[in-house]
């Protein structure tokens, strides 16, 4: 997904669409608890699961499944042999974040630190959650927090997303979607990035508003 504006629904947007990334080996050691995560509220039961749906396996890839329900272990998405690996977790938890983007910069950075790799800048980035973004509009997407860093021999790109979500028994949560691109070398290959960006569309759920992507706005 380019580093650039994809064009919006102008309405209140229910972000319950179609999903994406991160990696890792085992025995990497990326199986740290996402901070402040209550795995208590949501586990599996609800039907506003976290999900990460791929819609195809690009030249040299293997996908584990067409949707991967997530949870707070990290679960392969996308694996090409001796090159780039995708992986995705998610946590529902308790209670509503009111500044979703601080809070998806902690995530980030929890995943950075995890790698041993500090606290890398974090930069917007949006990413399509249905429709092609191009020729295939209204496309929906949803704003996420990036950061790149390397590790061992590995350059590392992760992103992330804090959302509240209304739920039909009237409570409230917020979700975190979490995202690890990793790729052998010491810098992200753009061309592969770009690949497995356009066949992900992450499911997350609540309401985003257009004119504000990290607006508060629960259910």
């Amino acid at each position: 997904m380019h580093r650039r504006s994809v064009s919006r629904s102008r309405l209140l947007t229910p972000v319950v669409l179609l999903t994406l990334v991160a990696c890792t080996g085992t025995g990497s050691g990326h199986d740290a608890p996402l901070p402040n995560s209550d795995e208590s509220s949501t586990t599996g039961a609800d039907p506003q699961t976290l999900s990460l749906h791929v819609l195809d396996a690009p030249p040299g890839y293997e996908r584990d499944g067409v949707v991967q329900d997530l949870s707070s272990d990290w679960s392969n998405v996308l694996i090409a042999d001796d090159g780039c690996t995708l992986a995705a977790r998610g946590v529902t938890a308790d209670g509503v974040t009111p500044d979703l983007r601080a809070a998806s910069i902690e995530q980030v950075q929890a995943v950075a630190s995890t790698d041993g790799a500090g606290t890398p800048e974090a930069t917007d980035l949006e990413m399509v959650t249905s429709g092609a973004g191009e020729g295939n509009d209204p496309a929906h997407t949803l704003m996420f927090v990036s950061s790149d860093w390397t590790t061992d021999d590995q350059a590392v790109r992760g992103l992330a997303r804090v959302t509240n979500v209304q739920h039909y028994d009237g409570s409230q949560s917020s979700q975190t979607l979490a995202l690890r691109f990793s790729c052998p070398g010491e810098e992200i290959d753009e061309a592969e990035w770009e690949t497995v960006a356009s066949v992900i569309r992450p499911v997350m759920h609540g309401q985003v508003d257009p004119d504000d992507p990290w607006a508060g706005t629960a259910g």
